[in-house]
């Protein structure tokens, strides 16, 4: 009986060790190589100032700041993104809003319509849907990122809020389980970095569904840090000493041996939201709304 009853206070322990693991912060080892700095680290402890507001407050998209499409495609998953008719404005909130609608389109529009594409299907196709997106007309280097939003309810969507440029993907939040219910990934809030490779990672909360929340991301020169609702739930390092520990920006010395973590996204990139959708059977009707997107930038010369 006695060991028995340790098996179970073992169980016990372990599952409310795995209950408690998806709150924690993350700290992930990532693709690391072995790296030797050319010099030493450079620190800028400035504080931040705001740069960038859009509050959505006049019922227009501002086509000063945004785009209503990719530069390179027009479509992710199954929906379509039209040029501003899936968006709706009302007391400074920005609505993002799937349709159940029939169009045939090019997927990507500077290509020939009988082209076979990377994802097996021809150029032009039917879509048996439409969302909205917004993608930044400007480029954006390290900052601090902040949106404030409700993703939508039910099933079948993939929202996102993300950066993409030529040195890689920052995933601030996406929403999404392939392979799983799709009604189930409203809880699940996934924060990746792709360069050259990937390093994904998901934080276990709520259904964010249910009123407005807040996601954000620091990004600077050596280190990366995920919030939601004010809490940091993950970290990442440019480079790593000894047993692992990240390296800021004073830990750094010309000729010291590091690992470099080869996955870290680098150069200015765009910055983007989108409401995908991944599924046949989208819960309808349903919005994703936004009230604001902030960009944070260290000051210069102080």
């Amino acid at each position: 009986m006695a060991k028995g009853k340790a098996v179970t206070v073992i169980f016990m322990a372990l599952s409310i060790f795995l209950m408690l693991v998806p709150s924690m912060v993350i700290g992930q080892k990532c693709n690391k190589g072995k790296f030797v700095l050319k010099e030493d680290g450079i620190c800028n402890e400035s504080p931040y100032e705001l740069v960038f507001e859009d509050g959505f407050d006049v019922p227009e998209l501002d086509n000063s700041k945004w785009l209503p499409r990719y530069t390179w495609h027009n479509s992710d998953g199954l929906a379509l993104y039209t040029l501003g008719l899936n968006y709706e404005f009302a007391d400074g909130i920005l609505k993002l809003i799937p349709k159940k609608e029939k169009n045939r389109a090019n997927r990507i529009d500077y290509l020939p319509e009988t082209d076979t594409l990377g994802d097996g299907l021809v150029n032009n196709r039917q879509y048996e849907f439409t969302s909205g997106m917004i993608f930044s007309k400007n480029l954006y280097g390290d900052g601090v990122f902040e949106i404030r939003c409700k993703i939508p309810s039910g099933q079948d969507y993939w929202p996102a809020f993300w950066l993409f440029g030529d040195g890689g993907e920052l995933d601030i939040f996406e929403f999404y389980e392939h392979g799983e219910l799709f009604s189930n990934y409203r809880h699940r809030v996934r924060m990746n970095q792709h360069h050259n490779g990937s390093c994904p990672t998901k934080h276990y909360g709520p259904d964010y569904s249910g009123e407005f929340h807040t996601f954000k991301l620091v990004r600077e020169p050596y280190k990366l840090e995920w919030y939601v609702d004010g809490t940091l739930k993950r970290r990442v390092w440019l480079y790593y000493g000894k047993f692992g520990k990240g390296l800021s920006c004073n830990k750094q010395v010309d000729g010291k041996k590091v690992k470099r973590n080869n996955i870290y996204p680098v150069g200015p990139m765009h910055l983007i939201v989108n409401l995908s959708i991944a599924g046949e059977n989208p819960t309808l009707p349903n919005t994703m709304e936004i009230d604001y997107i902030k960009i944070y930038k260290r000051k210069t010369g102080s």
